[in-house]
């Protein structure tokens, strides 16, 4: 029984370790008649992205013969690894640009959004949170009390209600 127990743990161990730095965005061009976009996307593994940018592909195509290019490999393609972390759930469009995760939009705010990853020490590169809006590599506190977020613009301080949400500015 103990050595099956410490099978499980290990097991589980290993596999969170696995999954904290797993996000990819993908730049992938189709030759579509005679034009080349370049479709962009993001996914937890190089297939997903690369699903996501075909199935926008596939969507901005006005006629139906020309979506099935969408479905070939495309003409190029790029790959780029994105920090961990919980925002890629509420933050639209994100890429890394030189040393900086960009979002150009992470709820509730709808402006682009920066973080100068060189703040982010050790593990913290694997844990970037969207912070009642901004992009933050330490932890994004929430509840009745003052919440104090750190990004690469500005130092803001909040009272947010239990949930992180509804957040008034503090003078």
């Amino acid at each position: 029984m103990y050595s099956t127990l410490k099978t499980v743990v290990a097991v589980l161990i290993l596999s969170v370790a696995t999954t904290a730095h797993a996000w990819w965005q993908v730049n992938a061009t189709w030759q579509i008649g005679g034009a080349a976009p370049t479709y962009s996307a993001t996914g937890s593994t190089k297939e997903t992205a690369l699903a996501n940018a075909r199935a926008i592909c596939r969507q901005s195509q006005p006629l139906d013969e020309y979506k099935y290019y969408c479905l070939n490999a495309p003409t190029r393609e790029s790959y780029s690894e994105l920090p961990g972390g919980s925002y890629v759930k509420s933050c639209a469009k994100c890429r890394v640009e030189g040393n900086k995760l960009v979002c150009d939009s992470c709820k509730p705010k709808i402006e682009r959004r920066e973080l100068d990853l060189a703040q982010c020490q050790g593990d913290a590169i694997n844990h970037i949170e969207n912070c009642h809006g901004d992009l933050n590599c330490t932890v994004c506190l929430s509840g009745s009390g003052p919440t104090t977020t750190t990004t690469s613009k500005k130092t803001t301080k909040g009272v947010c209600d239990k949930e992180g949400k509804n957040c008034k500015q503090q003078q």
